[in-house]
């Protein structure tokens, strides 16, 4: 899980304390929300991986274990 990876709290640390432009507290906190939504959404992917594309993977061999399973029962021992 990409929360579980390694830099990921170092990430976030550092994408948060990064300077952003703006006079008002709420502006700037309202950016910096902003900022990391985007960036999180960029390292799950790099991290992750393209979900759809993993399920389709699993889905395929979960065919291909039940197509087997017509032509030849499967031990369950």
């Amino acid at each position: 899980m990409w929360l579980e990876h390694p830099s990921f709290k170092a990430d976030i640390s550092s994408w948060w304390n990064k300077p952003v432009q703006g006079r008002w507290e709420g502006y700037r906190f309202m950016e910096k929300l902003r900022v990391l939504k985007c960036k999180l959404r960029v390292q799950k992917r790099e991290v992750c991986g393209d979900i759809q594309v993993k399920k389709k993977e699993i889905l395929n061999r979960i065919e291909e274990i039940d197509a087997l399973e017509l032509d030849e029962p499967l031990d369950s021992s």
